[in-house]
């Protein structure tokens, strides 16, 4: 029901060349891909390493193109260590980036090189944040440290989903809590595929892209200083929806300040009486959206699109766009955001580590609920208010500012789920886990 679900939205919002698209991806990736290409490397690959010995402490990390994201900080934390028991290598494919990371000096090599295949058949263990599947030898210890883990895909919605569970091509995923990882063990146990899923593989380590939050690096400050043009504010506001993927799901698209009597005015004076900067950092998905003219959808305001939203908004001096052109990463952001507005985004997680004060707009709970599905009681875990009416974020942003916080003990709570560590010392533990997995292999 699901796939025919996503057939009907798909067919409906993008007309018969969107769901050509669509239908030959899903064929190419379920039938061409997993079904005779995928089995074929595997093949070779499992007789080549009957003749292959490994290096003992070589690590293959990222399998993506920019070094970034969990698996990136622990290759330059590794680098610059320079430990001797570990050997870190990047494996991208990419050339240019390749070029560019052995041009500074970094162990690099192109993925589809035959240096690269080789280091495939001689590593002991792969940390990358998001792999397809089966691309790594089965005798590699797999570890995936997702950039997140989202509170959204709940298991009802497992139940019905199309793609089956990816656990199973993993020895180990790395999760910040012991409450998570039990819900991500429910949500991939109910999926296709599911009975393969075993709760040990679930390791609560923390994630090292966290470990920055705790000490703002000289270069990040610099970074920040020059976008807010050396300005001095009272109260940094980051207004960070998540991404809803309206175009193949039954959910409303992305708007901004979802209320009937959302006034640009009181915003604009609001900001000025708390001296305070607004910034807006939309999905990246939705980012194209906005700087793609002849993409267009509904706002619940007089404006055609939500990139003449974002025009008028941004004409205003004290609200900006903090798009990921200047920010890669949303964490260079929170370290100097006093008060965070969301939905449903993965981002308040890990604004939870600062236990500061957020505020949200669930505006479209019903459609995202049925369809994602949630991984744990959103409203009965929400941090902070669910806002519905311009006066009602008015009012609240304003009583945080007079010195009111009256959601602090449901953010204490919340964060004691998510995050059994906060410490600033991830990277530290996954380290020594992939140690331990090395010497492992070595018996």
């Amino acid at each position: 029901m699901r796939l025919l679900r996503r057939a009907i939205v798909v067919y409906r919002e993008g007309g018969l060349e969107l769901f050509l698209s669509y239908s030959w991806r899903y064929l190419k990736g379920n039938l061409v891909e997993e079904r005779l290409l995928y089995p074929l490397i595997v093949g070779i690959r499992q007789f080549l390493c009957l003749f292959v010995p490994t290096d003992s402490g070589l690590v293959l990390f990222g399998f993506t193109n920019p070094v970034k994201g969990n698996s990136g900080h622990v290759y330059e934390w590794l680098v610059e260590c320079d430990r001797g028991d570990l050997t870190p290598v990047w494996m991208t494919s990419d050339k240019s980036l390749y070029e560019k990371l052995s041009a500074n000096g970094y162990p690099v090599s192109y993925r589809y090189s035959i240096r690269g295949q080789l280091l495939l058949l001689r590593a002991e263990v792969a940390c990358y944040d998001g792999l397809y599947r089966h691309t790594l030898p089965d005798r590699l210890t797999k570890i995936k440290i997702r950039h997140e883990i989202p509170i959204k895909d709940g298991p009802e919605a497992a139940k019905d989903a199309v793609t089956p569970t990816d656990v199973p091509n993993h020895d180990y995923i790395v999760t910040t809590s012991e409450f998570l990882a039990e819900k991500q063990f429910e949500y991939h146990r109910a999926r296709k595929g599911g009975a393969y899923v075993r709760r040990e593989q679930f390791v609560n380590l923390g994630f090292p892209r966290n470990d920055v939050l705790f000490d703002i690096p000289d270069q990040l400050q610099k970074k920040w200083d020059t976008f807010v043009c050396d300005q001095q504010y009272d109260q940094i506001i980051l207004y960070a929806p998540t991404r809803r993927r309206h175009d193949e799901y039954e959910t409303e698209n992305t708007d901004l300040f979802p209320f009937d009597n959302f006034d640009i005015s009181g915003l604009n004076s609001l900001l000025e009486d708390l001296n305070a900067l607004l910034l807006i950092r939309l999905h990246p998905s939705d980012s194209r959206r906005v700087s793609n003219t002849d993409h267009t959808y509904d706002t619940r305001h007089n404006y055609e699109t939500v990139a003449e939203l974002v025009d008028e908004l941004c004409s205003n001096d004290r609200i900006q766009l903090a798009s990921s052109d200047v920010f890669a990463d949303t964490n260079e952001i929170l370290q100097f955001t006093d008060i965070l507005i969301t939905d449903y985004s993965t981002v308040y997680h890990t604004f939870l580590l600062f236990n500061r004060p957020m505020l949200f707009f669930p505006y479209d709970y019903s459609a995202f609920e049925r369809s994602f599905g949630f991984k744990y009681d959103y409203y009965g875990h929400l941090p902070g208010p669910a806002i519905d009416s311009f006066t009602e974020f008015s009012d609240y942003v304003s009583n945080l500012s007079a010195g009111e916080d009256p959601h602090h003990e449901r953010r204490v709570q919340l964060q004691s789920n998510i995050h059994d560590h906060v410490d600033g010392r991830a990277t530290e533990r996954v380290v020594e886990f992939i140690k331990d997995c090395c010497q492992t292999e070595m018996k």
